[in-house]
């Protein structure tokens, strides 16, 4: 039997399994938000923007962000020095499910800090955090 993690906070969580809840907004593109904005969001729901730490992890959000119509951010970005990518919810930066040739910043025409998942196919790129998309939360199950 797999362990048991607790259970989701109330409201619009979805259980799935391991020890995280999600939290999706992606199926209205006039409902998208910036990523400092989606971070605040997913923080007064009682989680943060969501952290994907392995193959797994990563297939259960893309899972759920599958069924929206837009890509979604994720708890991704640089370091304000612009070095590093970090995740919000202070998780080790090891595991990447970055689409090809990203992050490239932007390629020269932007400034591209944020990480957003595709919903169309689980990879991840870089973008300009203040872009208005969908966004995934997390909050530990029992929290």
């Amino acid at each position: 039997m797999p362990p048991h993690f607790g259970n989701c906070p109330e409201g619009d969580w979805t259980d799935v399994e391991g020890p995280k809840c999600y939290y999706v907004s992606n199926s209205d593109p006039l409902n998208g938000k910036s990523w400092s904005d989606a971070l605040l969001d997913c923080e007064g729901r009682g989680g943060t923007l969501a952290s994907i730490e392995s193959a797994a992890e990563n297939g259960r959000v893309y899972t759920e962000v599958s069924k929206g119509s837009i890509a979604v951010w994720i708890g991704l970005s640089l370091s304000e020095d612009g070095t590093t990518w970090t995740w919000t919810d202070g998780s080790p930066y090891g595991y990447t499910n970055w689409y090809n040739g990203e992050p490239n910043g932007g390629g020269g025409f932007g400034n591209e800090e944020c990480a957003q998942m595709y919903e169309n196919s689980g990879y991840w790129n870089d973008f300009d955090c203040a872009t208005a998309y969908g966004y995934v939360c997390q909050a530990d199950k029992g929290s």
